[in-house]
């Protein structure tokens, strides 16, 4: 956003919502971007909130001027979009000027990005600069100079550098592939088992080469960006497109409907026209964000799009970091931590070429040694080991990479072992393909097992028969529930990391065992009441883990 607010004559700064309690600045507009976590607000935003709430005077605000776009996801049904609409109403309330009426994205739509451009676009931008011209479309091209550079110098993001201990494949060459690293942490940078790891990836060479050859650049070709363009790209300086394709723009995003917009507008042919038109309607730009088809695919599938470089640039948005789940204990060594990554490489749902996961492909490079730029980012609040270990049990869910957070949460019990504490017992329903071929840090498990960190119990896909018949991860909690309402009753917290169809798997499969617990007990519980009661202890009792 602060790169469009200057084609349109204003400087933007980014703060977190809490940094503005008692000082939000009323000399001009503030834009609040939120979103809720389980009707919270989220970690950096709890503060503001508050002191909205507990505002005596009406008027203690007039003369700010604001807006607010809300995120949410519709699964969480009574409480989606809570902290938006309670933001907007009390800003409202105690004397602030609603300049643009409040925008909103439903992340189960999978257009977040898609949805803000339209909101800055059709609703924000008209209110505060009604005759100013922001416009990103084929005109709006960079102006720039193209000829035969370190990013760390114009990174925007909170990373710093940090050094690989280890590298590894923790599965065998025929299985999807899972990966093992660990770094050694920047000086200063603390974390606690269940955080995780922001890592500034590079794009892969195979996506940087398809955009070298689409625009037929040679592979020394250097680029620059005028001084004064409005981008968050390194201006007045010279560097090799190869570089700056590599180290500062997302390639592989889905496409944005402003990009779809521009590429109509761009197209030359009347059949690539007729055929884009096509996704621009609600139905056909769902079906094109499912398949994640990105401006890039667009170019190459619909040649006759006549899009300039700089145009295309000015399209991207700038490289962000990824967020992996820490598989590790700062017990075990405060100044390391690793991660436990998918590499993916497959066929891609667009239909052009192959999916290449970006920062698995750059993980999969690294070598003892190298640099890498990251930042620990806290986890949900509620996403860590009870405090009271001697007395609250915990259950672990999770399958594949969604082992991470967990490793790190049976590391620390396996410290804190062997440091001669009493612990409340743990046990974790852990999905695989194999036991031999994918059962990610087998050795140490087993080893964790014998220590009484953890009671261990798996569900492989492929062999069943070495998992008391369970194929999946919801099957073993089906098999093995007494055993997990025991803990239950003993007062245990429940964690699950995983996919969303590793969620959801689990989420029926409980309010099954809860219907059927009920019924034993003379009691009618409808599936909806199942739902409600599983809501009402959500992050009390158990807290979810989604990742894409």
């Amino acid at each position: 956003m602060p790169n469009t607010a200057r084609r349109y004559g204003y400087q933007a700064n980014v703060m977190d919502m809490d940094a503005v309690v008692e000082t939000i600045p009323k000399d001009q507009p503030v834009i609040v971007i939120t979103a809720s976590y389980e009707g919270q607000p989220c970690d950096n935003a709890a503060q503001f909130v508050t002191w909205l709430e507990t505002l005596k005077a009406d008027n203690v605000l007039q003369g700010l001027d604001y807006a607010v776009f809300g995120c949410g996801h519709s699964d969480w049904q009574t409480t989606f979009q809570r902290i938006p609409n309670l933001v907007d109403e009390l800003l409202e309330k105690h004397g602030a000027k609603r300049i643009a009426s409040r925008g909103s994205s439903n992340a189960a739509d999978g257009n977040m990005f898609s949805d803000f451009d339209s909101w800055t676009e059709q609703t924000l931008w008209p209110a505060i600069a009604p005759t100013s011209s922001g416009d990103r479309g084929v005109g709006s091209a960079l102006d720039m100079e193209l000829s035969q550079q370190d990013r760390s110098s114009y990174l925007r993001q909170d990373v710093q550098h940090a050094t690989v201990v280890d590298a590894k494949r923790l599965t065998a060459p025929e299985e999807p592939e899972k990966r093992h690293l660990e770094v050694q942490l920047p000086e200063g940078m603390t974390y606690e088992a269940g955080d995780y790891l922001a890592v500034l990836p590079f794009n892969p060479p195979e996506s940087v080469a398809r955009v070298q050859k689409h625009f037929k650049f040679a592979s020394d070709t250097t680029i620059k960006i005028k001084l004064g363009a409005a981008t968050f790209l390194p201006t007045g300086v010279e560097l090799s497109v190869t570089d700056l394709l590599k180290g500062f723009v997302e390639l592989n995003l889905p496409a944005t409907r402003r990009d779809l917009q521009t590429c109509v507008a761009a197209c030359e042919s009347s059949p690539d026209k007729a055929a884009l038109e096509v996704f621009t309607d609600k139905d056909g730009f769902a079906r094109m964000t499912e398949q994640r088809v990105s401006l890039l695919d667009l170019l190459e599938r619909y040649p006759s799009i006549e899009l300039a470089f700089g145009s295309f640039l000015s399209m991207l948005a700038p490289l962000r970091p990824r967020h992996y789940s820490i598989s590790s204990s700062p017990l075990a060594d405060p100044k390391t931590c690793s991660i436990t990554y998918s590499r993916i490489n497959e066929a891609a749902r667009s239909g052009v070429g192959r999916y290449i996961g970006v920062t698995g492909a750059y993980l999969s490079t690294l070598k003892p040694g190298d640099e890498i730029l990251v930042s620990v980012r806290a986890t949900n609040k509620f996403f860590h080991l009870p405090a009271d270990v001697a007395s609250t049990p915990v259950v672990l869910f999770g399958a594949g990479a969604g082992l991470a957070p967990f490793r790190g949460f049976i590391q620390e019990r396996a410290q804190q072992l062997a440091a001669g504490r009493h612990l409340a017992p743990a046990l974790m329903f852990m999905g695989c393909r194999s036991a031999s071929k994918d059962r990610l840090y087998g050795d140490e498990m087993d080893a964790w097992v014998k220590a009484g960190a953890v009671d261990i119990r798996y569900a492989f896909s492929r062999e069943p028969e070495s998992s008391e018949g369970c194929r999946y991860v919801q099957d073993r909690l089906l098999n093995d529930k007494n055993d997990v309402l025991q803990m239950w009753q003993a007062g245990a917290k429940l964690f699950t990391c995983g996919s969303p169809e590793v969620s959801e798997g689990l989420a029926r499969v409980a309010q099954q065992i809860l219907i059927e617990e009920r019924a034993e007990a003379g009691e009618n519980f409808t599936e909806e009441q199942a739902k409600d009661w599983f809501r009402e202890k959500r992050n009390e009792r158990f807290v979810v883990d989604v990742f894409a």
